[in-house]
This record gives structure tokens, C-alpha cells and sequence, in this order.
């Protein structure tokens, strides 16, 4: 769907609060023969090019002599997105200066792995699910042409395989605020299609 979209001249990002190279979003921006072969899959999202990508994972994209990388090489995958024209964030702060009127791409990895589970995030280092996809919307809306965006509260899913009942809630209340928020933006242009759905 997202690689139509292009075709078609839109706008395409991918909100996770899962590893930007997790299951869901690689499934939309990569093609690969497994799931945990991520290394591979930030190689092929960044030749895939979506215009806004926002989630954690920044393990992935930085070279391996960097503390925290997994990666087996020295790419460094977050200084090739700036070259580019990807304005790249790691932090609450980095994502709020980010002027949606006029930035070109936009990369947010803003935890070495998955974002915090709702319940313990910290909102000066991670934003909201919400904060994530207005952004993404507000980017992505300048096009014409029309957008796709895939959001995703991948962190449910974690949660319940856990048995980690408070932050199931938490992050499926955070996850209908970020419908709220395409909601909101369905009121001002009601030619907008919203799916939901689940695992």
C-alpha cells in the first residue's frame, strides 16, 4: 500500500511505537525473508525512502562500534538519511522544533529499542503516540496529492504477552488518542479514509 501510494504521487510515513524496523512497519516498507533481520530491513526502509518515519530502534541505524548498536557493520544509517534530506531526531526536544511547514523528511528514533510502554514514559525523551502521528499528519497533508500513514500501538500486543494488564490499558489509551487525532484531521477533510484495526 505504501509503495503504491508513492506511485501515486503521495505522501507516505510510518508511526510505530514499536522498532521503526519491527514486524508492522518493515511489513510496509521492506521485503525480506524474516521478520528479525532488521539490520537488513533499516537498509531497505531507507532506500524505500517514506517521507516521515517515527518510532524507536535507533540500534539498528548506527554502526556497530557505537554502544547500544546491533548492527555488524559501520554504517551509519542515520547520517545517510541526512544526506538524504531527512531531518533526523532523537529526543522529545529535536521532535517539537521540527517545523512541519517546512521540513523535507523527517526520521524519529527516539529509544535504542521499543518505546516505553505508555505508563512509563518519560515525556521530555519520548513523545506521545498522539504528538507522533499530528506531526506525521501535519507533514504529510502539505501533498496535494494525499498521504498514507500507518500508525501503530505495537506496545499492546507487548503488554499482553506479558500479562502486564496496566500498560495494555495505558497504551490502548494511547493508541485512541492517536485515532482521536486522525479524527480530528477526518473533520477538516472528510475525504480521508480511517482503518483500524488489530492483531
Amino acid at each position: 500500500i505504501l509503495e503504491k501510494a508513492q506511485k501515486m504521487g503521495k505522501s507516505v510515513g510510518l508511526v510505530s511505537t514499536t522498532r521503526l524496523t519491527h514486524a508492522t512497519p518493515a511489513a510496509f516498507a521492506s521485503h525480506i525473508d524474516h521478520r528479525d533481520k532488521e539490520n537488513e530491513i533499516a537498509v531497505q526502509m531507507l532506500e524505500t525512502g517514506p517521507d516521515v518515519m517515527l518510532a524507536g530502534g535507533w540500534r539498528h541505524w548506527v554502526p556497530k562500534s557505537v554502544e547500544g548498536s546491533t548492527r555488524e557493520d559501520e554504517r551509519d544509517l542515520l547520517a545517510e538519511a541526512e544526506a538524504k534530506g531527512y531531518t533526523v531526531v532523537r529526543d522529545t526536544e529535536g521532535f517539537k522544533k521540527v517545523d512541519a511547514l517546512t521540513v523535507g523528511k523527517l526520521l524519529g528514533l527516539f529509544t535504542k529499542s521499543h518505546l516505553s510502554y505508555d505508563i512509563d514514559r518519560k515525556p521530555e525523551k519520548e513523545p506521545s503516540l498522539a504528538e507522533l502521528t499530528q506531526k506525521a499528519i501535519e507533514i504529510l497533508s502539505r501533498n496535494k496529492k494525499g498521504f498514507f500513514l500507518m500508525v501503530e500501538g505495537g506496545r499492546i500486543d507487548h503488554a499482553a504477552h506479558a500479562n502486564d494488564a496496566a500498560s495494555v490499558v495505558h497504551d490502548t489509551l494511547a493508541f485512541d488518542e492517536a485515532i482521536k487525532v486522525a479524527l480530528d484531521y477526518f473533520a477538516r477533510d472528510p475525504e480521508t479514509l480511517i482503518v483500524v484495526t488489530a492483531d
